[in-house]
Parts: structure tokens; sequence; C-alpha cells
């Protein structure tokens, strides 16, 4: 939460192998996404192939977990979906 707001991924780890995410855009589109996995990463163990982009087309959603620590003001972990064209 920011100022007490739920972002938009608060709930992503609730997500599982599966579950549809429809994606938003400008122009009035969308398209839907299958979810193929949800893993929770250490943040210093976050892998870099989640920024490939020779690939196969997927999605990666990326958002924080685990506990917050106020003296960094960071979550100590991340919450990775990864999805594949429905």
């Amino acid at each position: 939460a920011y100022d007490g707001v739920d972002g938009v991924f608060r709930y992503l780890d609730r997500l599982g192998a599966g579950d549809e995410v429809a994606v938003s855009f400008d122009d009035g589109s969308s398209e839907r996404y299958r979810v193929t996995e949800v893993v929770t990463f250490d943040k210093e163990a976050l892998p870099d192939d989640l920024f490939a982009r020779d690939v196969p087309e997927r999605l990666v959603l990326i958002t924080c977990g685990g506990e917050f620590n106020p003296a960094l003001r960071s979550y100590e972990s991340n919450v990775v979906a990864y999805a594949v064209p429905a």
C-alpha cells in the first residue's frame, strides 16, 4: 500500500497457474494472458532473465513481497507472476 491505498498488484501472490489476467491498453483494446507460475524471490536473487527480450511472448508481473523493513523502506522479496497469451 502507498499512503494507505492498495496498489494494482496488491494480491498478485494469490494468482495461480491457469488463472487469467487481462491487460488493458490506452486505445481501449485488451489482451488476455494465462498464468503459468507465481514465484517469490529474495530482492538480491531476482533472476536477470525476467527482463530478457529474446524469449517467446510472455507477460511478467513483478511486485513487492514478504516483510516490510521500515529502516530500509523496502520489502524483503519480490513476487513474480509469469503468464503467456491465453
